[in-house]
């Protein structure tokens, strides 16, 4: 079953508020139990932690996403 980053942020918010065990919380929302206990300790996802060495901001690649989408449906 995929995940989804809402999915991890909820399984995170639970438990900081249950005190639940990482291993229930990580066969309740189907989250690998390393991805759940990597975002307690405050590890950042993926998608955010290179953000600063990229050239082009998030915003940035989106604008040129569309107009290179926009360019090929011409």
């Amino acid at each position: 079953m995929a995940y989804t980053e809402q999915d991890l942020q909820d399984a995170v918010a639970k438990y900081h508020t249950s005190r639940s065990s990482i291993r229930k919380l990580a066969q309740e929302f189907g989250i690998p139990r390393s991805t759940i206990q990597n975002r307690v300790y405050g590890h950042q996802p993926h998608s955010t932690a290179a953000e600063s060495l990229q050239i082009l901001s998030p915003v940035q690649e989106a604008h040129l996403t569309q107009w290179v989408l926009t360019q090929v449906a011409l």
